[in-house]
């Protein structure tokens, strides 16, 4: 359906821009951390998803409502958190910083987790007929977000300048020549990925909160007709 389609969309534009941009925003957050440790960390949120998922679908897959609910209330709660980590990356400081890459990486978790109810609520729900077009298409979708939306968000990183990142540049730079005047290395701020984060999750909660009530009627109606698979 049309509201799984949207919904895969955004899951990608999500996944993908967190999967690309977050080993950047770990380096400035961490400028300390070597390029393995940075690796190394950047590896956490899957390896939680490869732990977490099996029992999150196995909760989930034991009715037709929870498959449904699990699947687009993961996916709320995790636009919710990707909302909360842009609103620290907002914040001046250090410590903020810090809780958005760890906001980032919760949000990264509970949207992969809601990934298997939502593949199945759309095997059980469309008519076979239909299955291998609705399931083609979704995924289609998807990927046209997974690109689009790490473009967005690195359009907007560049365009648009987070607070207080003209004065953490002018510290950061006076620091760099007192070490060497030799070092020219340019200076990022987390901030600026802020605003651009914060458009990202409001965009992907509208837009998942709108096909969640377009497919709450398609489900509806799929119950109504006897369209959904028995349950096992």
């Amino acid at each position: 359906s049309g509201g799984s389609a949207v919904r895969r969309f955004v899951d990608c534009a999500a996944i993908y821009t967190t999967l690309f941009f977050l080993p950047a925003q770990v380096e400035q957050t961490l400028p300390r951390l070597s390029k393995e440790r940075v690796g190394l960390l950047c590896a956490v949120p899957a390896l939680f998803v490869l732990s977490l998922s099996p029992l999150t679908a196995h909760i989930l897959d034991r009715s037709l409502l929870r498959r449904f609910l699990g699947a687009w209330t993961t996916a709320a709660f995790s636009f919710g958190m990707l909302g909360a980590a842009a609103g620290c990356m907002l914040l001046p400081g250090p410590a903020t910083s810090a809780v958005a890459i760890v906001t980032l990486m919760v949000s990264y978790i509970c949207l992969e987790c809601g990934t298997a109810p939502f593949i199945s609520l759309i095997n059980l729900t469309t008519p076979k007929p239909l299955l291998p077009t609705t399931l083609a298409f979704s995924s289609a979708l998807g990927h046209v977000g997974g690109f689009l939306g790490p473009y967005m968000l690195g359009t907007l990183h560049d365009a648009l300048p987070g607070p207080g990142c003209h004065a953490h540049r002018e510290h950061q730079a006076a620091v760099f020549a007192l070490r060497a005047a030799s070092v020219h290395k340019k200076v990022e701020c987390t901030a600026e990925w802020g605003v651009g984060t914060l458009i990202l999750a409001v965009a992907c909660l509208a837009l998942v909160l709108a096909s969640g009530l377009q497919a709450a009627r398609s489900l509806g109606g799929a119950l109504r007709a006897g369209v959904c698979v028995s349950e096992p």
